[in-house]
């Protein structure tokens, strides 16, 4: 009752609960907003309200090492397939859209405590040889950045680092040839 009537009289109202969850406590969209039609309902969830993956919390699949190993890696490696499937587009503007991101932390600067992730020359961080292009943890404070050390990994994220400083090493040298040196 408490929560309805806070509904009734908010601006905004923001929910983080599996989808249905509100429905059921009478606190939906809907209920709401026939007494509040001026109220702004937000609603966030790990995978949006409806698809295959809707009922699972986000936390849960967080958890779910089986899946962040594999379904997830898979997922992440053919965005940009699924963007130009979704779209019959390009995905282009997404690549855009993360350059776009990447500056404006860097110029803007980073939270205190966080960083983005930024492709950078290596001085040999986290065991990367020195000169590769790679994709570090960056801190920012809007005039100079500086790579993240220290971070713990364990031996599944040591080994897809190792992984993916084979592969970047192995196309250095397959251009090495078409580069003019220095």
């Amino acid at each position: 009752d408490l929560v309805r009537a806070l509904g009734e009289r908010a601006d905004v109202l923001v929910e983080n609960f599996l989808p249905g969850t509100m429905e059921r406590l009478g606190l939906g969209y809907d209920s709401l907003a026939a007494r509040n039609p001026q109220l702004v309902y937000a609603s966030c969830s790990g995978f949006g309200q409806t698809g295959p993956y809707a009922n699972r919390p986000a936390l849960d699949v967080i958890d779910d090492r089986h899946w962040l190993e594999t379904e997830f890696i898979t997922t992440v490696q053919k965005r940009g397939a699924a963007v130009i499937e979704a779209r019959g587009a390009s995905s282009a503007g997404s690549a855009a859209n993360a350059a776009i991101d990447c500056v404006r932390s860097l110029h803007g600067g980073t939270p205190p405590g966080d960083w983005t992730s930024v492709a950078v020359a290596s001085r040999g961080e986290y065991g990367v040889p020195e000169g590769l292009q790679f994709g570090f943890p960056v801190q920012s404070d809007g005039q100079r950045w500086q790579v993240v050390e220290g971070l713990q990994h364990d031996a599944f994220a040591k080994e897809k680092i190792r992984l993916t400083t084979e592969e970047l090493i192995q196309e250095r040298d397959l251009v090495r040839d078409l580069v003019p040196s220095r």
